[in-house]
């Protein structure tokens, strides 16, 4: 037995001999990656004038697995995307905490450390992990390759990771109130991914991620209500039940409520400051958001989702005759949605559905338009039900509900409109606004084909 762990160890060293004596420079090879070597190249001193003096802040970008990535497969981020990132950490998260609090405050609580990673991070349940805050001392961001500050998405998801684990931080500081975690006691649920947003708003949670636990959903509501803006807030509000808006609201007086008790921050002012930064990063014409390949591709005017009185009188008037209409066809039926998409260059289908209330089922009718647009003023001309509806009977039902759907036809097609935001910057919502005339447009989410 000694003679054979002899001639094992032997030739286990006979192969490191061998291996070590390749002719190649191996130290230069792990040089050139530079991935911890500090430096000073214009992107260090770019990142030490905005963060470190101002903030005492440090952005680690130069990979460090010890920090990033022990356990997980995560790749380096690209030296390009940091001072994207940074800019955008910078204006929509340290500015405006800056204008709202003591220059003390700037100094104590941000996270020292900020670590880039590039790629997600996979947890055990199949989720990925974007960010999470060490301690109250550091921050680490993942998937920032594919951060654009051009996409609106991509910037919201971005800056949701931030103030959420900045939220986190907050909260290790000064408890909030234990009374936020009775609104939704008995509720929290760890298995969170297997939970729709419509289940979570009717339980009072602003997001699916929000069940998981209370911490998380405190700061899920602090997040929501920063990047996505009280405009998308109150969209889902508007969404859940009648029990789960009244938690969510009560929820974002208590999250109102703990910045001005605890920090002596204004939240309404800071809610809109990092609205303003957002909208500052990213495009804001509409025309760069709405269309074929773009953020959105669907504007949905339903009445169960965005309230009535927010809609223009003249398309209330045209979708309320719409309903008239099939109702008196069948006093079972009632308008239920008009969805607009623009799923291909030159083109516009038209979606209704119909609600059957002795049923509780309903019918979607799909029609199709051609587009063209000039200079942001879009113009639509009527071809038909569309024979290539995804939805098994769009074709069949647009072509028995055509006659009743008339005035909505009519409307679309003897009309030049543009896109506008409802409050000037993109949103959630937009306006499909009637040229000539700002007071007769059509309100609606913005989103993709509704099955």
């Amino acid at each position: 037995m000694k003679n054979s762990i002899i001639i094992v160890c032997l030739l286990w060293c006979c192969l490191l001999m061998n291996n070590c004596s390749k002719d190649e420079n191996l130290t230069d090879q792990v040089e050139n990656l530079n991935w911890r070597k500090d430096g000073n190249s214009e992107l260090d001193q770019w990142l030490n004038t905005k963060f470190l003096d101002p903030y005492n802040i440090q952005i680690r970008y130069k990979w460090d697995r010890a920090k990033i990535s022990i356990g997980a497969d995560v790749v380096p981020v690209l030296e390009d995307q940091v001072m994207p990132v940074g800019n955008t950490i910078l204006q929509a998260y340290l500015k405006p905490y800056e204008v709202v609090t003591a220059p003390s405050f700037m100094k104590v609580y941000p996270p020292k450390e900020f670590f880039f990673a590039g790629s997600v991070r996979y947890n055990s349940n199949g989720s990925v992990q974007l960010g999470i805050a060490e301690g109250g001392k550091a921050i680490i961001l993942y998937d920032l390759n594919n951060y654009d500050p051009s996409n609106l998405p991509g910037v919201l998801r971005m800056l949701h990771t931030i103030h959420h684990e900045f939220g986190h931080i907050l909260h290790q500081n000064k408890l909030y109130d234990t009374e936020y975690g009775q609104l939704s006691a008995g509720k929290y649920n760890g298995d969170w991914t297997s939970q729709s947003q419509q289940t979570a708003l009717n339980g009072g949670f602003i997001t699916p991620y929000s069940m998981s636990a209370i911490q998380e959903d405190f700061v899920e509501m602090i997040s929501t209500l920063l990047v996505e803006g009280q405009e998308y807030f109150d969209s889902q509000v508007e969404q859940a039940s009648e029990e789960g808006a009244a938690i969510l609201r009560k929820k974002e007086e208590m999250v109102v409520n703990y910045y001005q008790k605890n920090w002596n921050i204004d939240f309404r002012e800071l809610q809109n400051l990092v609205q303003q930064a957002i909208y500052q990063i990213v495009p804001s014409d509409p025309n760069d958001y709405i269309g074929e390949g773009l953020s959105y591709t669907s504007l949905t005017a339903d009445p169960s989702t965005l309230a009535t009185n927010n809609w223009s009188p003249s398309f209330l008037q045209v979708f309320n005759q719409y309903d008239e209409t099939i109702n008196s066809y069948n006093s079972n039926y009632r308008a239920g949605y008009v969805e607009l998409y623009f799923d291909e260059d030159g083109k516009m289908k038209m979606r209704t559905r119909t609600n059957n209330t002795s049923t509780n089922s309903y019918y979607i009718a799909d029609f199709e338009f051609n587009m063209s647009k000039d200079n942001g003023i879009i113009t639509f001309s009527y071809i038909g039900p569309y024979a290539n509806s995804n939805s098994t009977y769009g074709y069949s039902n647009a072509r028995g509900f055509e006659s009743s759907t008339q005035q909505l036809i009519n409307y679309f097609k003897n009309h030049r409109f543009k896109f506008e935001w409802p409050q000037g910057y993109p949103s959630s919502r937009a306006k499909l606004v009637v040229v000539d005339d700002e007071t007769n447009f059509v309100l609606g989410s913005l989103g993709e084909l509704t099955n």
